[in-house]
């Protein structure tokens, strides 16, 4: 077991290292090294985790500046100044997960938008990815909360409350709605945001064999058993109960 699990890691180590290479044209301007810190950690189990898990973890990256910007708000807001920063965790045992609509045991995907004002004032937008942890009935929230789902702001503002110098302005945060979405292991994460973020760069990549192959594997692997979990209970409700716990907002 414990080769078969080694093998597991260096399987995921390999996956990010390929990854990196697909991203060296298109961000030859940004640090990429702690993505490699992230594969040279897959060859090793975390100790608090045992021999069984894999860990991916990311602890900050920044890709850059965004050239393409439209309909940034305030209208003070320097171009140049807004970038993307992010850290990843997440881990998850070492077995096949090609047929699992719930392959993650813990993740935490953290987005921070930054930027200056023309006063050099910090502005910051905050969106937070993870993976809900049931509780037992009587603690379970009152709104839905799906399997998997992102959520407007997340820790970086709530630290912003013991910051006397940030103007919330007009702003109004709330831990609701969280949005369902499919889980995200590493190589998805970046996928995402580089597509939400850096669309000229996504265009270019999404051109490159290596690129498509590598993500559409990640894609068959974690999404197509999510995706037919859900189309399954809309063709038949009471035999795919689990589906509600993907998307709580279905109704049977």
């Amino acid at each position: 077991m414990a080769q078969e699990n080694d093998s597991h890691r260096r399987k995921r180590a390999q996956k990010i290292s390929e990854f990196i290479e697909t991203l060296r044209n298109e961000f030859s301007g940004v640090d990429l090294s702690p993505l490699s810190v992230a594969s040279q950690k897959c060859f090793n189990p975390h100790p608090s985790l045992g021999d069984d898990y894999w860990k991916e973890e990311v602890l900050k990256l920044n890709l850059g500046t965004i050239k393409n910007l439209r309909n940034v708000r305030p209208k003070n807001v320097t171009a140049s100044s807004i970038s993307v920063e992010f850290s990843y965790k997440a881990w998850g045992k070492c077995q096949d997960t090609s047929n699992s609509i719930d392959p993650l045991t813990h993740v935490e995907l953290s987005v921070n938008i930054l930027g200056r004002n023309e006063e050099n004032k910090n502005l910051i937008c905050a969106w937070h990815f993870d993976r809900h942890i049931s509780e037992n009935d009587d603690n379970e929230p009152l709104e839905p909360h799906p399997l998997y789902h992102f959520q407007f702001g997340g820790r970086s503002i709530h630290n912003l409350d013991d910051n006397e110098d940030y103007d919330f302005g007009s702003s109004l945060f709330m831990e609701s709605p969280r949005l369902f979405h499919p889980p995200l292991n590493l190589i998805l994460s970046i996928n995402f945001l580089i597509a939400q973020f850096y669309s000229d760069k996504w265009k270019n990549l999404k051109l490159e064999s290596d690129y498509r192959r590598i993500v559409k594997r990640e894609q068959n692997e974690y999404w197509a058993p999510f995706f037919s979990k859900l189309s399954s209970f809309l063709d038949k409700p009471k035999s795919h109960k689990e589906a509600e716990k993907l998307m709580p907002i279905l109704i049977r």
